[in-house]
């Protein structure tokens, strides 16, 4: 069974205390609900599902995951290069004047030092000595979130895990979520999805 965490959190409404409130629940219900087979963890960007898969494994190393999906996440709230400069015209989805307001409602009155705490910014999380599953990074290189899917998929294989890594030129952030007619990456990166979700359960 493949099991997806579809939450979505309304940054006007949630605070990162909130929010990791929310994953906490989440978290706190796969792991008593389902306790056999395998099991899989996306969010719509892959910050929750990589929040959840650490939950997971400080709390419950028991607890095995077949995978991660880990689609154009933001892995560090202080922002690492590509965020920082990105200045791409006619911007679909996501910028980094958007991004900022999120982080402030999110994660409001951090400092750097804060927003670099590694259960807000997964990317300073200590994966060493970590069972880590396999994971697939995707990202578009429109995408001013590049570099998180980049040096996370870098730190996963690093520290021992399997990494899968797709980057689509040309791509937006969420353009998997876009008509395949508009975007035939879109198809091509849950082609590439699905095939590695079935790979994985084939083990």
């Amino acid at each position: 069974m493949a099991l997806y965490s579809d939450i979505t959190l309304n940054a006007s409404k949630f605070s990162s205390d909130a929010g990791s409130e929310e994953t906490k629940k989440f978290n706190e219900f796969i792991m008593d609900k389902m306790n056999s087979g395998p099991k899989w963890v996306q969010s719509a960007g892959g910050h929750l599902s990589m929040l959840t898969y650490l939950y997971i494994a400080r709390f419950r190393p028991d607890f095995r995951l077949s995978g991660l999906v880990l689609n154009y996440g933001v892995f560090d709230l202080s922002f690492l290069p590509q965020a920082q400069n990105f200045k791409k015209r006619d911007t679909l989805i996501l910028d980094k004047e958007l991004m900022e307001h999120y982080r402030a409602a999110f994660c409001p009155g951090m400092s750097l030092e804060q927003l670099r705490d590694p259960l807000v910014s997964p990317f300073y999380y200590d994966l060493s000595g970590l069972d880590l599953p396999p994971a697939m990074f995707a990202c578009g290189t429109e995408d001013l979130l590049l570099d998180d899917t980049v040096m996370m998929s870098v730190r996963w294989q690093l520290n021992g895990g399997k990494a899968s890594v797709r980057i689509f030129p040309g791509a937006p952030h969420g353009f998997t979520l876009f008509p395949h007619d508009m975007y035939p990456e879109a198809k091509q990166a849950l082609d590439a999805i699905r095939a590695f979700i079935t790979s994985q359960l084939q083990r």
